[in-house]
């Protein structure tokens, strides 16, 4: 589910693709969270599509909300992601 979310994001940036297809495959192989957050995470990567205000804030809290189920490991690894999202969506303000 999460892997065919990100794969309806419509970036130019291949890099960014890669890294959360990545974070995705972390997660999904670990089994390191349940369904129910997993579907919560690819709904969060799914808006990303359409926000044009901070995307960071919304997309933390729903990590936060669902952290209990998922691994330190695969956490740190989405939240990197994450953090590049950040980091674009600041250079994209500029």
């Amino acid at each position: 589910m999460l892997v065919g979310a990100l794969a309806k994001l419509e970036f130019d940036d291949a890099p960014l693709l890669y890294r959360l297809k990545e974070a995705a495959r972390v997660q999904l192989e670990g089994h390191s969270y349940g369904g129910n957050a997993c579907a919560v995470l690819a709904g969060a990567f799914v808006r990303l599509r359409w926000m044009t205000v901070d995307i960071w804030t919304p997309l933390q809290a729903e990590l936060q909300a669902n952290a209990a189920e998922m691994s330190a490991r695969s956490l740190a690894t989405v939240l990197t992601a994450c953090g590049y999202l950040r980091e674009r969506a600041a250079e994209g303000k500029r």
